[in-house]
């Protein structure tokens, strides 16, 4: 159950990590081409399904990560506005 555990922390991680890269690069005004931006956000949104596909009971991950969900969810607001 450790690893399972793991592993969640590790996904959700990696996607907060894919979904901040736009919004850096954005901030330093560095130019993205639009299709790199859409592979980027296809990769982090990939990464949520598989997490919540991995979690049996997703009620109990995202209280124990609740920071990580609301940040998913405040860069996800970022990237559509």
């Amino acid at each position: 159950m450790k690893t399972l555990q793991l592993s969640e922390n590790t996904l959700l991680l990696t996607a907060i990590s894919i979904l901040m890269i736009p919004i850096i690069q954005k901030d330093m005004e560095l130019k993205m081409d639009k299709l790199s931006l859409l592979n980027l956000k296809m990769l982090s949104a990939l990464i949520l399904v598989v997490l919540m596909i991995m979690t049996k009971n997703v009620e109990d991950v995202m209280m124990e990560n609740i920071h990580g969900v609301k940040m998913v969810h405040f860069l996800l607001f970022q990237l559509l506005h």
